[in-house]
């Protein structure tokens, strides 16, 4: 529960985000499914906006699967990048760091939040995501 609850935290504090799926269940419609449910029974249960979240905002192509990285940079560059005001990518992976993410860590920096794989999104990385999205959207 604690990281629906961060997700949910950051949706309430910025209600224009939308939620984009990268993770590698992307590739298989039991698993979105599963996902989505965990939203609508956690928000059925606690309250917060992930129980009207029914569906995802788009996600990476799922029949593409390389580094991360360049997964969600072809997802950006396909969806005009240039015209959204905010954005951040949440993930255990690293976005950032090491040869293989030189191609778009110019437009990754400053917008990861690297969570850790052995706990999940936690309280700390919803603010910190948080954090990043109004700093870009000129909010303090």
């Amino acid at each position: 529960d604690y990281c629906l609850r961060a997700l949910s935290t950051i949706l309430e504090e910025i209600p224009a985000a939308k939620v984009i799926l990268s993770s590698t269940w992307r590739a298989q419609p039991n698993l979105i499914a599963e996902i989505l449910e965990s939203f609508y029974l956690f928000g059925k249960k606690f309250g917060g906006p992930l129980k009207d979240l029914e569906e995802f905002a788009g996600m990476t192509d799922p029949n593409y699967h390389s580094e991360r990285q360049h997964e969600i940079g072809m997802y950006l560059s396909e969806h005009a990048i240039d015209d959204i005001a905010a954005w951040v990518a949440l993930d255990d992976e690293e976005l950032l760091q090491g040869k293989a993410n030189e191609a778009y860590r110019s437009k990754f920096e400053g917008h990861v939040v690297k969570t850790n794989s052995r706990f999940g999104l936690n309280a700390r990385d919803a603010a910190k995501a948080i954090q990043l999205l109004k700093s870009q959207l000129g909010q303090s």
